[in-house]
């Protein structure tokens, strides 16, 4: 575990550095911080065997925060504009976006401590972020299936902020399938 709260507070540390000091040596020397992380990251994922582990609740939570940090990585990288995925490509860096998905989902959906800020990113993902580079919708079954999840171990939290997000785009989505409709049904009429 102390390799992954490490890796954890590198990564808070070189985004520090970047928000400090918005300098070319900042900005350098966060960039070989954040290499050194996403480094460790993926060395912690080829470690991580559940026998090497005291008990299976140690695992789940040294796993979660793995894929928390594995699928963070690859979501953001793959969010760039791509000719700055080439440079970090080259740079050593990888993303996948389905990866990075999928790896937040198995993080969210475990018992591991870090599975809510997993859920967070993913709700914040599907929501927000999207939303804001208008990319493509959100999938609002996942987020739905989290917000249920959560508000059933967690009543007593108010996570209404993501919650009427959500809302809002499920309305969106069958606004626009409606108007999809209505163009077919108009075409097949001329």
């Amino acid at each position: 575990h102390a390799k992954l709260v490490y890796a954890e507070a590198l990564l808070i540390r070189a985004l520090l550095t970047f928000i400090q000091d918005q300098s070319l040596f900042s900005f350098i020397s966060g960039a070989l911080k954040i290499k050194e992380c996403h480094d460790l990251f993926l060395k912690l994922a080829k470690q991580n065997d559940p026998s090497r582990f005291s008990s299976s609740l140690s695992h789940d939570h040294f796993d979660s925060g793995v894929r928390l940090g594995n699928g963070a990585f690859n979501l953001m990288i793959s969010n760039l504009p791509q000719r700055f995925i080439r440079y970090l490509e080259f740079a050593g860096f990888s993303g996948n976006r389905e990866f990075g998905l999928r790896e937040l989902e198995k993080s969210a959906t475990s018992d591991g401590l870090r599975a809510a800020f997993s859920a967070l990113l993913m709700l914040s993902y599907h929501t927000v972020v999207l939303q804001v580079l208008g990319n493509c919708d959100g999938d609002l079954e996942t987020c739905h299936m989290l917000v249920e999840r959560y508000l059933k171990m967690y009543p007593d939290v108010s996570i209404a902020f993501i919650d009427v997000l959500y809302e809002e785009q499920q309305q969106q989505q069958q606004k626009k399938k409606k108007e999809t409709d209505s163009r077919i049904i108009a075409r097949t009429l001329i």
